[in-house]
């Protein structure tokens, strides 16, 4: 009789490892609204619960149309979600390492795949990198977090997205030790609407202190310099303002390159 029940249940083990090592495609999207984002990446997570010791592989396709840089700080926005919620995570028993990314070739629209993977499995894809000859745009990204109430809390991950793309850009630079990085820092100059005591509606320009673009500035170069990129190879600007919140720009520029320009769009 126990020979039988340790048989059933050496079977039974062997079948749930079968079916767990089965590569299964989770979801696929585009274009994130930050509301799809976390109901699509909270399903996810329940995923990766209900199969402990698998893992997650975002295979992300950059779209055509979209800078260089926006791959990676999207993954910059699922790091800081997972982050925001580490409770849940650390009571299942799910380290962050289970979340990881491919950033593959591009295509028409920007395309991730969510695949749930044993945990030896690697899912790859065409890489696609291309030498990069001319002076480029990497990506702009935006360090300030939504001042307004919204509906949800990637709307606040700006600053980790931006400090993502960032350290994807030292990557680049790592590769063509002969570049050098332009960054061109823009204060924010957002408008929204507020309501007075009287109940009437009127807009509201904020206008970023040069205090806090010198901030930003400082810390693109910290996370440049910290990631092994040479002080003499960065360029960075306090370039003004645009009409929208704070951000920064960053070009590659190889050797003999343009120097590229600053576009500030807002002037006090």
């Amino acid at each position: 009789m126990k020979l039988i029940f340790f048989t059933l249940t050496s079977l039974l083990l062997a079948a749930s490892s079968f079916v767990n090592a089965q590569e299964r495609l989770i979801d696929v999207f585009g274009m994130w609204g930050s509301e799809e984002f976390e109901a699509r990446l909270d399903n996810v997570i329940i995923e990766a619960s209900k199969h402990q010791g698998s893992k997650i592989q975002l295979l992300i396709y950059r779209g055509e149309k979209e800078s260089l840089g926006s791959p990676y700080r999207f993954f910059g926005k699922v790091q800081a979600y997972l982050n925001h919620h580490r409770a849940y995570l650390n009571q299942h028993k799910i380290p962050l390492e289970t979340f990881n990314a491919t950033f593959c070739e591009s295509k028409p629209e920007q395309t991730i795949e969510v695949w749930l993977l044993d945990s030896n499995e690697i899912k790859s894809c065409p890489k696609g990198e291309a030498k990069i000859t001319d002076t480029t745009k990497f990506d702009t990204a935006y360090y300030a977090e939504n001042r307004f109430g919204t509906c949800c809390v990637s709307d606040n991950f700006g600053p980790q997205m931006a400090d993502a793309s960032l350290k994807a850009f030292a990557d680049l630079l790592k590769q063509y030790p002969d570049s050098k990085g332009y960054l061109f820092v823009y204060g924010g100059t957002d408008v929204y609407s507020i309501v007075d005591s009287k109940g009437r509606e009127k807009a509201v320009r904020n206008v970023d202190k040069k205090r806090d673009i010198e901030k930003f500035v400082q810390k693109a170069e910290d996370l440049l310099r910290g990631a092994g990129i040479d002080r003499s190879r960065i360029i960075s600007i306090n370039a003004g303002y645009k009409d929208s919140p704070a951000s920064v720009d960053m070009w590659f520029v190889p050797t003999g390159g343009e120097i590229p320009k600053p576009t500030p769009n807002y002037f006090r």
